[in-house]
Order: C-alpha cells, then structure tokens, then sequence
C-alpha cells in the first residue's frame, strides 16, 4: 500500500505543480491582454483627440465661409442697387441723353 500512497501524494503534487504553472502563465496572458487593450485605448483616444481638433478647425473654416459669403451676397445686392439707380438716372435725363449713352457708360 506504499507505492498507492507514494503514487497519489505525487499525482497530487503533480496536479499542484500543473495548477500553479497553468495560474502563472494565464496570469501572464490576462496582463499582456490588459497592457494590449490599455494601449490601443490610449491610441484610440489619441486619434479621437485628433478628430475633434480636425472637426472644430473645419467648423470654423465652415463659420468664416457663411460669413464670408454672407458679406459677398451684400455686397452684390448694393452694387445691384447702384447699377439699378444708374439705370434709372440714365433713363430719366431725357431722349438726348439716350442718345450719348454709350459715351456716358464708357
């Protein structure tokens, strides 16, 4: 009955020895994975970072686009404006002036 005891207490030991060494090396794999994951969150930050920057300069450049167009769209209704009173000063002096409108444009 001996080697049955000796054979079971190294069995055991042998299990141990396995659990603890399949524990280190899955401790190992959950840190790796942890450190993989910690640095890909920080990457994936980073690049967030940089698209909020590249969002924000667009909107501005957006922002300063309206305003500009907005100042060219005035800009057009009062040289409109003044063209139509031209016109207008042009055709009220009379049929003499008609006559010299080419000179007057030019």
């Amino acid at each position: 009955m001996n080697w049955i005891a000796v054979l079971s207490v190294s069995t055991l030991i042998g299990a141990l020895v396995f659990g603890l060494l399949l524990g280190a090396f899955c401790a190992g794999l959950v840190a790796a994975l942890r450190k993989r994951v910690d640095e890909n969150a920080a990457r994936q930050a980073q690049a967030c970072r940089h698209l909020a920057d590249g969002v924000a300069r667009l909107q501005r450049q957006l922002d300063e686009s309206r305003a500009r167009i907005e100042a060219l769209s005035q800009a057009n209704r009062r040289l409109t404006d003044e063209i139509d009173a031209m016109g207008e000063r042009l055709s009220d002096t009379g049929p003499a002036a008609a006559q010299n409108r080419a000179r007057l444009l030019h």
